[in-house]
C-alpha cells in the first residue's frame, strides 16, 4: 500500500511538471518494457521516427518520455541551419539531432556522420534508413581526432557518455564501470579533402574536443564567412591534464577567425561567473525542463574564462566564422 501512494505522488508530481502527456508516454514505456517485453520501440522525437532501446534507460527513455533533450542546444541547431548546408556530425549516437539535420537540409544538403561506439551504430543506421535520410547522410564508424591513429574508445553503461580520454579524467568515481573498445580515428583536415565545403560542424565528443579542434585548423583556415561550429563543452576535463587544454586552442581558433556567437550556461539563466563579468542573458528560453539562457557579443578574453576554467559555467557555445 505504501508502495502505492509513493507511486501516486510520483504520478501527481509528473503530471504538474510536464503535463498528462508525458505520464502517459512513461506508463506507455513501462507497459512495453516490462508487460509486452519488447526490446525496441518506435517514437515520433522532433518530427522524425526513432527507434529507441527499451532494455536501457537514459538517452532513450528521456527521448520516448519527453520527445527533446538538451532543449537551449536544439533550439540552437534548428536556428542555424539551413535548406541545402553540409554539416559534420562528430558524435552522431543514435541520431537525435543528425535526424533533426537531415529534416533542415533535406535532399540538397549533405551530413558527414562520425560515431564511434559499436553499441550505437546498429540503432543509428536503422535510425537513418527508418527516415528515409541514406542519401542525405554519409556514416563513418570512426572517432575524430587530430591525425589517423588507432585509439581506445572507453565504453560506460550510458551509450552516449562514451569517451575517448582517459575515463579517470571524466568520472573518476566511476572508474571501474568503463570497458574499453578499439577504434580509429581521422582528422577533419584530412577527411575532407575533396569533400564539399561545410558550414556547419556539431560535435558532442565528451572532453575530447580539445584533440578534434587541433585536427581542423585547416578546415577552419580555409572555411568561408559564416562557417559555424556548435559544440558541447566539458569542462572539468580541460583543466585536469595539460594536455587538454582548452585555452591555446580557443585562441587558436581566434586568431583563424571563429568568434563566439553564443554561449548557453550549464545552469540557469545568469550563474555567478556570468553575473560577476557584467552579463545579462539576452535571450530567455522557457520550457518545462527548466529555463536557460543564451548570451551573445562575450567579449573573446571573458570567454576564456566562462568556457576553459572552473566553475563549469558554460555548457554549450556556438562559434562563427568573421571575414
Amino acid at each position: 500500500m505504501a508502495k502505492l501512494g509513493v507511486y501516486f505522488l510520483r504520478a501527481v508530481r509528473l503530471v504538474k511538471n510536464y503535463g498528462i502527456g508525458t505520464l502517459f508516454r512513461q506508463f506507455r514505456w513501462y507497459f512495453e518494457k516490462y508487460i509486452l517485453r519488447r526490446i525496441r520501440t518506435v517514437r515520433v522525437v522532433q518530427g522524425n521516427k526513432m527507434y529507441l532501446d527499451l532494455v536501457q534507460g537514459g538517452i532513450f527513455k528521456e527521448l520516448a518520455v519527453h520527445g527533446i533533450r538538451e532543449v537551449p542546444h536544439t533550439l540552437l541547431l534548428k536556428q542555424e541551419l539551413e535548406e541545402g548546408m553540409v554539416v559534420v556530425e562528430i558524435g552522431a549516437n543514435i541520431g537525435y539531432y543528425l535526424l533533426t539535420e537531415a529534416a533542415i537540409v533535406k535532399d540538397k544538403g549533405k551530413i558527414y556522420a562520425f560515431e564511434p561506439d559499436s553499441r550505437n551504430l546498429d540503432i543509428l543506421r536503422k535510425n537513418i534508413a527508418l527516415n528515409r535520410y541514406a542519401p542525405i547522410v554519409d556514416l563513418y564508424p570512426l572517432a575524430v581526432s587530430d591525425k589517423s591513429q588507432n585509439l581506445k574508445i572507453h565504453l560506460t553503461e550510458k551509450t552516449n557518455l562514451s569517451t575517448l580520454l582517459n575515463p579517470d579524467r571524466v568520472d573518476p568515481a566511476r572508474r571501474n564501470q568503463w570497458r574499453s573498445q578499439d577504434t580509429q580515428s581521422v582528422s577533419l583536415d584530412e577527411f575532407l579533402k575533396g569533400k564539399l565545403p561545410v558550414n556547419l560542424i556539431r560535435m558532442d565528443v565528451e572532453g575530447f574536443e580539445v584533440e578534434v579542434f587541433k585536427g581542423m585548423r585547416e578546415t577552419v583556415k580555409n572555411a568561408p564567412s559564416k562557417f559555424k561550429v556548435l559544440f558541447e563543452l566539458h569542462m572539468h576535463t580541460y583543466y585536469l591534464a595539460e594536455q587538454n587544454r582548452l585555452e591555446p586552442v580557443m585562441r587558436d581558433l581566434f586568431e583563424l577567425g571563429l568568434r563566439p556567437k553564443v554561449l548557453i550556461p550549464t545552469w540557469g539563466i545568469q550563474p555567478q561567473t556570468y553575473k560577476e563579468l557584467g552579463y545579462s542573458p539576452d535571450r530567455v528560453i522557457k520550457s518545462k525542463f527548466g529555463d536557460s539562457a543564451f548570451y551573445y557579443n562575450v567579449k573573446l578574453e571573458d570567454v576564456i574564462r566562462l568556457t576553459c576554467y572552473h566553475p563549469n559555467s558554460t555548457k554549450f557555445m556556438l562559434l562563427e566564422k568573421v571575414k
